[in-house]
């Protein structure tokens, strides 16, 4: 987790100094962002050699099959690569030479294949926004060369994705039936459930892998949140505070029945508490109380109101 912090925070410094110091002209910025989106397509890369297992020394192990990158942890990974992939896309389609298609098509297809290969419900949803938005872009400009290119990547991820993901599960395989001494029905059975890790795109809507049973993790976190921010509304409880106030606040905002649905699958909160409250404004209201979000919410309104 300390390397997320670094690279958060040094990846904004060199943000902002190449803003300020370096951005003259429309060149500077182009040959900028271009670097940016290298260092995405790098980060990309990393995230799907987790999946194997190679170079340990160097590349973290998944946890789960869970690519994390760099960052520690998935959620991280997909908001820094599904900030990029728009930007991948754009310098795509504006290239005007065959060789820089081809980079930048191939850092479209890295950061696309990364994101999947997170786990990452919430960014696997929101690159499918992002991949639909742009396409309803396209078909309004009727440039129907940009979507057929678009199809055509669409096509790419998905036959490099399955094709990945049949050498991490023969990858995954062979060492477990080799290492494991037991009887032969036991074996295969073991060997049948290490085949269904990681998880398919195509049953990703059942059993613990569900979006669903996600999304009831984090309904809780987020009536807890509303009860902590009520009781500390203005200043909130300070910086990462939510992980100890948790188990504070979950018999007295948690229902019985809300909570029933968690424990189902043997899931204890008081044994390990959420780091996050998995929503930036819950998160922000909570610990920095209406101050700070106030603040957030005036950060984005001007934000999105300078870039139109």
């Amino acid at each position: 987790m300390s390397m997320s912090t670094v690279l958060i925070h040094v990846g904004g410094i060199a943000l902002l100094l190449g803003l300020s110091l370096r951005i003259r002209e429309e060149e500077h910025l182009k040959f900028f962002l271009g670097l940016v989106l290298f260092c995405a397509g790098f980060m990309s890369a990393i995230a799907i050699l987790q999946q194997f297992n190679i170079y340990q020394e160097i590349i973290p192990a998944a946890t789960k099959q869970m690519s994390t990158g760099l960052y520690g942890h998935r959620n991280i990974l997909a908001t820094y690569l599904l900030l990029h992939f728009p930007l991948a896309i754009y310098f795509y389609v504006s290239s005007q030479t065959r060789t820089k298609k081809v980079i930048f098509g191939i850092i479209s297809i890295l950061i696309a294949l990364a994101l999947i290969f997170s786990r990452s419900r919430g960014g696997q949803l929101v690159l499918g926004i992002e991949l639909l938005s742009v396409l309803i872009y396209f078909v309004r400009e009727k440039n129907y060369r940009k979507i057929r290119d678009l199809i055509i990547g669409g096509v790419l991820i998905t036959v490099v994705y399955f094709g990945l993901f049949s050498l991490v599960k023969v990858s995954q395989v062979k060492p477990l039936v080799e290492h494991i001494n037991l009887t032969q029905i036991a074996a295969e059975k073991n060997r049948k459930a290490w085949i269904e890790t990681p998880p398919s795109i195509a049953n990703i809507f059942t059993g613990d892998k569900s979006p669903w049973h996600s999304l009831a993790n984090r309904l809780v976190f987020w009536k807890t949140g509303w009860g902590i921010f009520k009781d500390y509304w203005l200043t909130g409880t300070g910086p990462w505070t939510f992980e100890l106030l948790f188990p504070v606040y979950q018999d007295k905002e948690i229902t019985e029945k809300t909570f029933s649905i968690m424990v189902k699958e043997g899931t204890k909160f008081g044994d390990h508490s959420p780091p996050h409250s998995h929503n930036i404004f819950i998160q922000t209201a909570t610990e920095t109380g209406l101050i700070g979000l106030g603040l957030l919410v005036g950060f984005l309104i001007t934000l999105y109101s300078r870039g139109i």
